[in-house]
């Protein structure tokens, strides 16, 4: 019982882990090109841009932060069932009758 619990630890820290990281990757693309940041600058210009000319580096921490706090989640919650602990298998007694065949 104590394996099932560190291998279900070990695979939701690297869950969390990774999972920030791909949350990381998939803002990158949104920060360079997304972003209408309306008639107060003028036009369309990225985020990055205009949160650097600001000089507001808080923005860009909170950015990433969030999505790579979200990733995180995501991936820890989608876990699969059959590697949590308390998964107890499939088996009942019409699967066990059903897998040995029909009674003789």
């Amino acid at each position: 019982m104590h394996i099932k619990w560190s291998d279900y630890l070990s695979t939701a820290i690297m869950r969390a882990v990774f999972g920030a990281i791909i949350g990381i990757v998939i803002s990158v693309p949104l920060i360079f090109f997304g972003g209408s940041m309306g008639r107060h600058y003028g036009g369309k210009r990225s985020l990055l841009v205009g949160w650097i000319q600001d000089g507001n580096y808080r923005a860009l921490l909170f950015w990433f932060g969030a999505w790579g706090i979200g990733g995180a989640i995501i991936a820890v919650v989608t876990i699969p069932r059959w590697q949590t602990p308390w998964y107890k298998g499939v088996l009942d007694d019409e699967d066990d009758q059903t897998r040995k065949g029909p009674p003789a």
